[in-house]
This record gives C-alpha cells, sequence and structure tokens, in this order.
C-alpha cells in the first residue's frame, strides 16, 4: 500500500508524531497483555507470528511484536 492509498483509506493526512505515540502504545498494550498469558498460549501466539513473519507478504510491525513475544518467552523458561 502507498502512502496516498493510507491517507486515502484513514482520510487525513498521516502526523508522524501522532502515528509515532499511537504504535508506541499499542507495544506497552502488546506487552502488558503478553505478561499475563498462560504458558501454552504465549507459546500459541510464539508460534503464530513466526509463521506469519515466515510468509511472503511482510507486515508491518509483525516482526516488532514477534520480539515483544520472545523477550517475554525468554522471561519464562517453560516457553522455549
Amino acid at each position: 500500500m502507498t502512502d496516498d492509498e493510507a491517507r486515502m483509506l484513514v482520510g487525513t493526512e498521516l502526523d508522524p508524531q501522532k502515528l509515532y505515540m499511537q504504535v508506541e502504545g499499542l507495544k506497552d498494550v502488546l506487552k502488558l497483555a503478553v505478561s499475563g498469558l498462560p504458558p501454552q498460549s504465549l507459546q500459541n501466539l510464539r508460534e503464530a507470528l513466526e509463521k506469519v513473519c515466515a510468509g511472503s507478504v511482510e507486515i508491518p510491525g509483525m516482526a516488532e511484536a514477534l520480539e515483544i513475544v520472545k523477550e517475554h518467552s525468554a522471561e519464562a523458561p517453560h516457553v522455549q
């Protein structure tokens, strides 16, 4: 998707600072949500994200989400 297509979908210009703050907020929410997952759910999420990241279509943010999940998996040694 081009920037112009994204603007048409959103209906406005993308404010880089606002977008950055939204992304940072979503990363914080993901960290909080992942920290409360039971081991099997954490493992399932990690495997799903690994499949998405290994796919032929790059989805923005998925690699970063996978890193967050891996960090929490490393903190829970029973999920490796």
